[in-house]
């Protein structure tokens, strides 16, 4: 494996590095990464042995770092920018028109809004179609706890607007395929959010290409905690799902 570390993609802060892993034996492939830590915390290189995983099996991972907050705001969320940006910069870096794109818990959460609110991609000149499929772990489609709390909310408050990925489902919803993955002992009530996000997709297209996951543990266990087999639970449903013709 090969490494590309900070790799400027754009100039919106002090935060838009990201870091390629290009593999030994590449299947032309490319998984785009955002991390999680609650949009307050976590770092590009906090993705564990996930570089590994993945390009042993020949695809090239792309982790992004973005802005957190106090340095973001919830009415002007520079990460959702930065994000669409690292998507574009790595597409022509490594002349990848279609990339996977993959997030945990936060990084999910900003993965889901630019695949269902066009807005933040479309800058950038990309349809949420161009991308080849979308891995959601422990993401909240409803509008996510951080920008609640910052607004003097209860967090666990269960709200649908603007800033929900779930506001933005509706009949002219289109995407590629799209897994969610959630666990047994995840974060209150994030299971039946994501239950409710797939659901309401297929209301609407009952032939969507989408696949949710419940997997035994905590919150994003799968990405951080090897199985038995001295690998993550999360690559390997990624994996299946990749292969799956659903």
């Amino acid at each position: 494996m090969r490494i590309e570390k900070n790799i400027n993609y754009a100039s919106l802060s002090e935060k838009d590095y990201l870091d390629i892993y290009h593999p030994d034996k590449p299947n032309g492939d490319v998984i785009i990464h955002f991390h999680g830590g609650g949009l307050t915390s976590g770092r590009k290189e906090d993705v564990g042995d996930l570089p590994i995983s993945f390009t042993n099996k020949g695809f090239t991972f792309v982790s992004v770092g973005y802005s957190l907050f106090p340095s973001t705001d919830s009415h002007n969320p520079k990460f959702l920018i930065e994000a669409s940006r690292a998507i574009a910069f790595t597409m022509l870096y490594l002349n990848n028109k279609h990339p996977y794109i993959s997030g945990q818990s936060a990084g999910s959460y900003i993965a889901m809004m630019l695949c269902f609110n066009k807005e933040y991609l479309s800058i950038c000149g990309i349809d949420p179609l161009d991308i080849k499929g979308w891995f959601f772990e422990s993401g909240q489609p409803t509008t996510h706890f951080h920008l609640l709390e910052i607004q003097g909310e209860n967090p666990w408050i269960q709200r649908i607007d603007e800033m929900a990925p779930l506001y933005y489902v509706g009949p002219q919803t289109k995407l590629s395929k799209a897994l969610f993955i959630t666990y047994t002992n995840d974060m209150p009530s994030r299971v039946e959010q994501n239950r409710l996000m797939v659901s309401t997709i297929r209301n609407f297209n009952k032939d969507a290409k989408v696949k949710e996951v419940l997997l035994e543990g905590n919150h994003c266990d799968g990405s951080s905690k090897k199985d038995i087999d001295g690998e993550y639970p999360y690559v390997k449903e990624v994996i299946k799902f990749i292969e799956e013709k659903i």
